[in-house]
C-alpha cells in the first residue's frame, strides 16, 4: 500500500525514539485553554549528534533533561523551535555517542486550540443536547 506523500520534512535520523511516557492535565471542567504536560522519551542514538530534533509546535517548554543511560545528566546548550518545520530542537554542549542510548524528560505548557492538531479540545453535544468539550489527540505512532 502507497500512502500519499506530502511535503512535510522527516526529523533527523541521529537518534530514534523507542519508548513514549505523556502526561496530559488539561482543567476538564474549567473550560481550560491550556494545558500541562511531561514527556519522557527513551532514545537510541544512532550517529554522533549534539543536536536532538522532536515534532513539536506552539508549546511553552519549562524544562528539558536529558540523561544517559547510567543517568548522568547531559549539560543542554539551548533550544531552538522552528515553527515551520513544527520542529523542536534540544543543542548538547557535549555529543551523544552512536550506539548509546539515553533518556528525554521535558515538562511544557501546550494550547488545546490547535484545531485537530497535537492535543486539543473540540465542542461536543451531550447526550442531553447541553454543549460540553471533549479532549482528542492526532498524535501518530512512528512505527
Amino acid at each position: 500500500m502507497k500512502f500519499p506523500s506530502n511535503d512535510r520534512e522527516i526529523l533527523p535520523q541521529s537518534t530514534k525514539p523507542t519508548h513514549y511516557d505523556l502526561r496530559f492535565e488539561p482543567d476538564i471542567e474549567g473550560g481550560a485553554t491550556e494545558y500541562d504536560s511531561e514527556v519522557i522519551i527513551n532514545l537510541d542514538v544512532l550517529e554522533d549528534t549534539s543536536l536532538i530534533s522532536l515534532n513539536a509546535t506552539e508549546l511553552t517548554i519549562i524544562e528539558t533533561q536529558l540523561a544517559t543511560e547510567g543517568g548522568q545528566l547531559v549539560e543542554i546548550s539551548g533550544l531552538k523551535f522552528e515553527p515551520e518545520k513544527e520542529w523542536m530542537s534540544i543543542a548538547l554542549k557535549t555529543a551523544s555517542k552512536a550506539s548509546s542510548k539515553a533518556k528525554l524528560k521535558q515538562t511544557f505548557k501546550g494550547s488545546l486550540f490547535h484545531h485537530a492538531q497535537g492535543f486539543f479540545r473540540s465542542p461536543h453535544k451531550g447526550i442531553d443536547g447541553k454543549d460540553t468539550w471533549i479532549f482528542s489527540t492526532q498524535m501518530e505512532n512512528g512505527c
